[in-house]
């Protein structure tokens, strides 16, 4: 546990904890305003102590330099025990590890995290000394673009997948489908990533002042920056489906509530979210509370990520079942990239669909939130490769039909 760890600091210690895991649990809680940093911080901590009690048998706070050697080893190939596919934390088939290897960047930003926990550690005297300095970061060869912007879904198959969706979300029974059309639309129409989307509250989304049909939804990014986002109808509408779902009047003056929520709240929730109302009455009032509770509950970004895979397999199937009546929708390659799709994409997917519109590049920057507008130009780049190959396909067209001419005549 670390309770005697031989790098325990000597010196009075700032922090209460008693061990490493109280230790990291302090440590965390410094992101509490923060969900994407703490997020990835948890991850590779939680790996990092996973590793000391099952493979290096030592706690977290007696690891030497040869142990963080050791584990930096582990990274580029971790063992078949702690990998396993995408699954919720709270099942058994859940593992530390994909079942993909870690890319370099990964493990470098792996070992970046690790070292910068640890010389916090030694700031608030918990630890005596950080091991990791010790250790170079995996060497990664430098991208020209960080963005994959190349994982973003043609115009034609977007449109494809939404229209499935909707399809889909006409039966009655099918729930999961509206709000996942609604996510999507919201990530794929307006750019918002994964933790915007989860985030969004029903309060700040407002039919524009200044263009009809146009709705504008208000919410906190990166670096806790607010911006205004701009809503179609088409997603208004999926908005509208999914909370008359939930049995909530969308029209309602208070307007309470996250936009997207999970429709069914497990019983371990429920009761969880019972004692926090218990919890907060005795903090602030049992008023001010009940205010806060009755947002009710939102996804977590994992779970949201859950969603979306599970609809984009209905879509496959669903696509899979109309070709045996001859009705193609998408092509072999579309599949491929559609089984390979996470919910990022689709910001990428608006990005890129915005560019080739010729929506101007300050306004695309707004939206999407980016600080530099080099970042957004990087999309007009996918919009020439695209012309590009489309001529490359015409010009080639155009040479087989000349060819076939010249043959003809002789």
């Amino acid at each position: 546990t670390g309770v005697d760890g031989i790098n325990r600091a000597p010196a009075f210690c700032f922090i209460a904890a008693r061990d490493d895991l109280e230790a990291v649990d302090t440590f965390l809680a410094r992101y509490d305003d923060s969900p994407e940093t703490q997020r990835s911080y948890r991850k590779e901590l939680e790996r990092l102590l996973l590793w000391c009690a099952l493979v290096a048998r030592k706690p977290l706070s007696s690891m030497l330099a040869e142990d963080c050697l050791a584990y930096r080893t582990f990274l580029a190939a971790p063992d078949p025990r702690f990998c396993g596919p995408r699954a919720p934390r709270n099942t058994e088939r859940w593992r530390p590890f994909d079942e993909k290897p870690m890319k370099p960047q990964s493990q470098r930003l792996a070992v970046v995290i690790l070292r910068s926990a640890f010389d916090w550690l030694i700031k608030v005297r918990y630890l005596g000394g950080n091991p990791w300095v010790t250790v170079k970061d995996p060497a990664v060869t430098k991208r020209k673009h960080m963005m994959k912007i190349d994982r973003a879904l043609r115009r034609d198959t977007w449109e494809t997948v939404v229209e499935i969706l909707q399809r889909l979300g006409e039966v009655e029974a099918n729930r999961q489908d509206r709000v996942a059309l609604a996510a999507l639309l919201l990530m794929g129409d307006s750019g918002l990533r994964r933790a915007e989307v989860v985030s969004a509250l029903r309060a700040n989304f407002i039919p524009s002042p200044d263009a009809a049909g146009v709705w504008m939804l208000t919410v906190e990014g990166k670096r806790k920056v607010e911006r205004d986002v701009p809503v179609n109808s088409r997603t208004e509408e999926a908005l509208r489906a999914h909370w008359r779902d939930r049995d909530l009047d969308f029209d309602e003056p208070t307007r309470r509530g996250y936009l997207i929520a999970p429709i069914i709240t497990p019983v371990a929730k429920a009761e969880a979210k019972r004692q926090t109302r218990e919890q907060r009455a005795s903090e602030v009032g049992t008023e001010e509370a009940l205010a806060e509770l009755e947002q009710g509950n939102s996804y977590h970004v994992n779970s949201l990520y859950y969603v979306v895979d599970a609809a984009l397999r209905r879509v496959r199937t669903f696509a899979a079942a109309l070709s045996l009546y001859e009705m193609p929708t998408f092509s072999q390659d579309e599949i491929i990239q559609l089984q390979r799709t996470s919910p990022h994409a689709f910001r990428h997917t608006y990005a890129t669909n915005a560019v080739e519109d010729n929506v101007p590049m300050e306004v695309v920057q707004d939206v999407l939130g980016h600080v530099n507008i080099m970042t957004t130009k990087v999309y007009a780049k996918t919009r020439q490769r695209r012309i590009a190959q489309e001529a490359a396909k015409q010009f080639a067209r155009n040479e087989d039909a000349a060819e076939k001419r010249r043959r003809e005549r002789m």
